[in-house]
């Protein structure tokens, strides 16, 4: 092996996928979120655009481990970048299998509410991620499935949230991420 292609194939095993379970109320597994890492530190890496987690994520995902593999057979959120959303990447993913998540530092809005609409004729499902409560995603709210909080201190403003969002959007599910104890959990 040439000493260049083992540097290559060094640096491209250094890439990892987090796998985050979803949980439902009954504590059973019900997704998986599929996270770009760099390491075995669980972190997203510094320095790192959405546009290369996306598609470092995509490369590992789909083309090292295998979808069917990391996922166990059970449906997966995937964050997209703007970009990726907007251009070719949804269509890599089986709509049955996925839900796209559109990230917190989306931009071009109603770029993104436009796309959605047509992959949701092509039975895509999307997700909302790190919903904020900021007035400019109100074009994407009534076009999700899901809307992802994270839980917030003290845990009854999260629960207040979450009623806000279900008197406006009655058909949204919503999904409270960062529950770290069986307190926050009940």
């Amino acid at each position: 092996m040439k000493p260049s292609s083992k540097v290559h194939e060094d640096k491209l095993l250094k890439h990892h996928v987090a796998r985050q379970p979803i949980l439902n109320i009954k504590k059973e597994l019900f997704a998986y979120e599929l996270l770009y890492r760099d390491s075995e530190e669980n972190a997203f890496p510094i320095n790192t655009s959405d546009e290369q987690a996306t598609s470092r994520l995509f490369f590992n995902t789909l083309m090292l481990v295998g979808f069917e593999k990391l996922t166990a057979k059970q449906r997966a959120f995937i964050n997209l970048s703007t970009d990726a959303l907007l251009n070719d990447f949804p269509k890599l993913l089986n709509p049955s299998d996925t839900v796209i998540e559109i990230v917190e530092r989306a931009s071009n809005i109603s770029l993104i509410a436009q796309r959605v609409k047509d992959l949701k004729k092509d039975g895509y499902v999307f997700a909302l991620d790190d919903y904020d409560g900021d007035p400019k995603w109100r074009p994407l709210l009534e076009l999700m499935t899901y809307v992802k909080l994270e839980i917030d201190d003290p845990v009854e403003k999260t629960n207040a949230h979450i009623k806000e969002l279900k008197c406006e959007f009655p058909n949204i599910k919503i999904i409270v991420e960062r529950i770290e104890t069986y307190e926050q959990f009940k």
